[in-house]
């Protein structure tokens, strides 16, 4: 794979005009960058496959992002034939006379081109040209019994990263030309060749050669290409026809542009702009800048660049922040006598970072009108200094023997079947259907008994959170961007007394029990912000939004999802999450001091958010929630976790784990609060019986932060780190 990439400059050289000149076409680099191979078709009636090596492709779009990678495109080498060796027979028309210009001025095929259906899903390009198409992305060709535009699509929907097609006629020898034989008698073979790139007429340029004294020639050739937007799990895709993005500083006045790679060795595959733009997050995040911030790509724009109608490779722009059609607006540019042009431009939006700057005016208008909205939506707990607790202790004095008091937890487990997405908490279903499955999860919920665990200390109820209208101009920000919004708008401090009964242990030789209560007043301080659910339409598996109806401390839940989730190909539909940040194939425990990986404490597959010794506060929003969404063999599954330290109420740890069911072995994590920065946690992901663990951090501080975004991949090994 052959790529070369332009970084950012310095912000100093950033343009201060609206638009930034950055983003037109990168001239040096197309120069510099290797033209795409052109296609090699065979002549004759014959068939040729080529394969995409979509693991090897995507290696190289993350090798090395600040600067070219290098490979040699491999040469496909041609069988000899012998001169006036027979040739396979074509299946379509030869005119009379036997002559190139008789084929060329035959009105059958014109007539059959000109008549021929456009596939359904797909769009015609061009119309009975005398040119075959030699685009980007050569994937090979089959011949054809009947000039046949729907045979011709089916076969390429089979065809991985086959997305336009070309159906023609073509006028070959029915020998080998050579000494002997030197202009032989024709036949007519109908070919169907499969591209992974733009099918228009500006690249249908094979107009024919000569084999000897034979003149090979083209006729009623028909482009189309497929309508179908390609899909990226993770991200929001949006067509843009024939125009690139051009976008302008954004709000706070920042140029969002990062650079740009160009592939010319492959076929359109918008995953390799993906693995770019995550490489070179990864990049920046392990090279930060001197100040600031490191630049995270949240979005891209990729298309088929052309020199005067001859593919120049797949063009991406990559951004931290995204953009709308609106600016879709470079339909190319030209220099000198070249005349560049974009065609089958997509964009894409990672919809796990969306990157949506929190603008100066947004929170102005929130300050404005917004602050209950905001106060609401946060679940926002003021500053509070905490005076207090004011304990009532009671003494138990027992009778003429020395003991002492132990609370034992029991085990418990029962089974909910009847999980819906109501925010109005669970609701029972009288039998399961498959529509309900598809998007609901089971949970049995087990309690397991730590004995020997001191009594976590008692918090004060949060408020239930309100339901008021979402101000009109963030209305259609993701939950992220809203919550850093408001996080800046609700403000102020209370002042709030806490009260808690607790019952200690003492020993006598008296001969009698009595009780003795007595009260003992101690004065703490402490500063917080409680973060609320984030989740559109959020489903308990474990406390509630209208508050959390008991305390909760290492239990875990036996789920069966939707789709087989899990990590390094040990992946199933009956998982367990626990409360302390950690999700495993099959049974868990009740395990609580996470340990470097691999851990043999934990069952043999996890895959780790945030493993530490959380616990839910009775009263408090906290808990674990989830949604599913998306279609069926796209779905999304994710779990938010809401819920403080044990025998620490007043820190929070707030973070999401996204699951996908077309990429089983990725795992999202997005971390909005974490108060000790990953002092006392693991996060990461293990397989003990392959022996095979990846480990992002274990007891560190500072390594995980709110704001973090976290890809887990098991399947290449990488984390891949970002922000919101």
């Amino acid at each position: 794979m052959r790529a070369a990439l332009v970084l950012q400059a310095l912000v100093a050289c950033a343009a201060a005009t609206p638009l930034v000149p950055r983003q037109d076409i990168d001239f040096n680099l197309v120069d510099d960058t290797p033209d795409p191979a052109p296609a090699s078709i065979a002549i004759g009636p014959t068939a040729e496959v080529v394969t995409y090596n979509l693991a090897e492709a995507t290696a190289s779009a993350t090798v090395d992002p600040v600067g070219a990678v290098e490979s040699a495109a491999a040469k496909r080498g041609l069988s000899g034939r012998a001169a006036c060796d027979p040739q396979p027979t074509g299946a379509g028309f030869v005119p009379s006379p036997d002559s190139a210009s008789a084929f060329l001025a035959a009105p059958t095929f014109a007539a059959l081109a000109s008549a021929a259906p456009t596939p359904s899903g797909y769009t015609n390009t061009f119309t009975n040209l005398q040119g075959s198409v030699n685009a980007y992305g050569y994937l090979g060709y089959t011949t054809l019994t009947t000039y046949d535009t729907a045979k011709c699509a089916t076969k390429c929907n089979a065809i991985t990263g086959c997305v336009g097609i070309n159906v023609f006629f073509e006028r070959d020898p029915t020998v080998s030309p050579g000494t002997g034989c030197t202009d032989p008698a024709s036949t007519t073979v109908i070919k169907c060749t499969f591209w992974g790139g733009y099918v228009a007429a500006e690249n249908a340029l094979n107009v024919g050669q000569y084999r000897s004294q034979f003149h090979v020639v083209i006729a009623g050739s028909n482009g189309y290409m497929s309508n179908k937007v390609p899909s990226l799990p993770g991200y929001t895709a949006q067509a843009l026809g024939n125009y690139a993005i051009n976008a302008p500083l954004d709000c706070n006045g920042k140029d969002t542009y990062m650079g740009v790679k160009l592939f010319t060795t492959s076929i359109f595959d918008v995953g390799l702009c993906a693995a770019a733009c995550a490489a070179n997050s990864a990049y920046n995040v392990a090279h930060p800048p001197s100040t600031g911030s490191p630049d995270i790509c949240t979005f891209f724009n990729t298309y088929l660049l052309s020199k005067n109608g001859v593919p120049q490779g797949q063009y991406c722009s990559l951004y931290t922040e995204p953009w709308d059609i609106s600016y879709a607006v470079n339909s190319g540019q030209t220099r000198g006598k070249d005349k560049y042009t974009v065609s089958y431009s997509f964009s894409y939006s990672n919809t796990t970072t969306p990157g949506t700057p929190v603008c100066s005016n947004n929170i102005a208008y929130l300050q404005s009108v917004g602050s209950d909205f905001c106060t609401s939506y946060i679940n926002y707990v003021a500053p509070t200094t905490t005076v207090g607790p004011t304990e009532t202790s009671v003494a138990t004095i027992t009778a003429s023997a020395t003991t002492s008091t132990t609370d034992i937890s029991t085990v418990t487990s029962f089974t909910t079947t009847t999980i819906t997405g109501s925010a109005n908490g669970p609701m029972k279903r009288d039998a399961t259907s498959g529509a309900e499955s598809d998007y609901s999860i089971a949970i049995e919920t087990i309690f397991a008994s730590n004995p020997n665990k001191p009594g976590a200390r008692a918090t004060a109820s949060a408020g239930v959170k309100r339901a008021i209208a979402t101000p009109a101009s963030i209305a259609g920000w993701p939950a992220a961007s809203i919550s850093a919004a408001c996080s800046q708008v609700a403000t102020g401090t209370v002042t709030v007394t806490t009260t808690a009964t607790t019952t200690v242990s003492t020993t006598s030789t008296t001969s009698s029990t009595v009780i003795v209560p007595s009260t003992v007043t101690a004065t703490a301080t402490s500063t917080f912000t409680v973060p609320g659910v984030l989740l559109a339409s959020p489903t308990a598996i474990v406390g509630s939004l209208q508050g959390s109806p008991d305390n909760y401390d290492d239990p875990y839940f036996s789920l069966t999802v939707p789709f087989p989730i899990g990590a390094y190909g040990s992946y199933s539909t009956s998982v367990s999450l626990s409360i302390n940040g950690r999700l495993c194939i099959g049974d868990d425990s009740g395990a609580y001091a996470n340990a470097a990986l691999p851990d043999t404490g934990l069952p043999n597959t996890c895959v780790l958010g945030y493993y530490d010794d959380l616990y839910i506060y009775q009263g408090t929003q906290q808990g674990i929630y989830y949604e599913v969404t998306g279609a069926i063999g796209s779905r999304k599954l994710v779990f938010e976790y809401y819920v403080s330290h044990y025998q620490q109420p007043y820190q929070y740890y707030h973070f999401t784990m996204s699951f996908y069911e077309a990429t089983p072995g990725v795992t999202d994590v997005v971390y909005y609060s974490v108060s000790d920065f990953g002092a006392s946690a693991t996060v990461g992901a293990q397989r003990l019986d392959t022996n095979q663990n990846m480990q992002y951090e274990f007891n560190t501080n500072g390594t995980i932060y709110p704001g973090l975004t976290l890809k887990i991949d098991s399947t290449t090994g990488l984390f891949t780190p970002g922000a919101i």
